[in-house]
């Protein structure tokens, strides 16, 4: 994401109060504040609250991209169960470590479900597409294979993609960062298995 160093402060000063405080009662005296602005200035960058919060997502979005692309990177040295998990957990335990920590995470999900529906959409395709290209990858460097399973990477690929987003989920009871990566592993481990070479 490029963007400077005042949009960043008021992204993250953003982020604290709506999950501190919730959408509904966020406002942006209290974001203007916390990034250390008056509010008119806050006002120069983003014009409403619902314009604050849709680039709120869409930063968080970036980064939990950025941080699985940069967690695969460093995993493909360590077979194809690592690679995958690597880029699943990158993307949703980064939004557990940034979004469910907070006392109105689970809202903030919500609101973005309501607000930011074809954000997300584009994101999920984008990431998907991401996760797509690994296992091609993984098939292309000999350590996978799908013609046993019958499966093409792209059915494969969001087989993962949904598995992983199911565990995130809060129902039917919330996961805990390391029960969720405990999970994430065993996931990712039983459905790679018959696909190793």
């Amino acid at each position: 994401v490029n963007m400077n160093d005042t949009t960043l402060r008021i992204l993250q000063a953003a982020l604290e109060v709506f999950g501190n405080y919730g959408y509904r009662q966020a406002n942006m005296a209290l974001v203007a504040e916390v990034a250390g602005l008056s509010r008119q200035a806050l006002y120069t960058y983003f014009a409403t609250k619902e314009e604050l919060f849709i680039a709120v997502v869409d930063y968080l979005h970036n980064q939990s991209i950025e941080h699985a692309l940069q967690a695969m990177t460093e995993a493909e040295a360590h077979g194809s169960v690592a690679v995958f998990y690597a880029l699943l957990e990158g993307r949703y335990g980064y939004f557990f470590e940034h979004i469910y920590t907070y006392t109105h995470g689970t809202e903030l999900v919500a609101e973005s479900n309501r607000q930011c529906g074809e954000l997300n959409l584009a994101v999920t395709r984008r990431f998907q597409s991401i996760l797509q290209n690994a296992v091609e990858r993984e098939v292309a460097n000999g350590r996978i294979t799908l013609a046993r399973s019958g499966l093409q990477a792209e059915v494969f690929a969001d087989l993962l993609l949904r598995a992983a987003y199911g565990l995130k989920g809060r129902e039917p009871y919330p996961l805990s960062l390391e029960a969720f990566r405990a999970s994430l592993q065993t996931m990712v481990t039983l459905l790679t298995a018959s696909l190793l070479l």
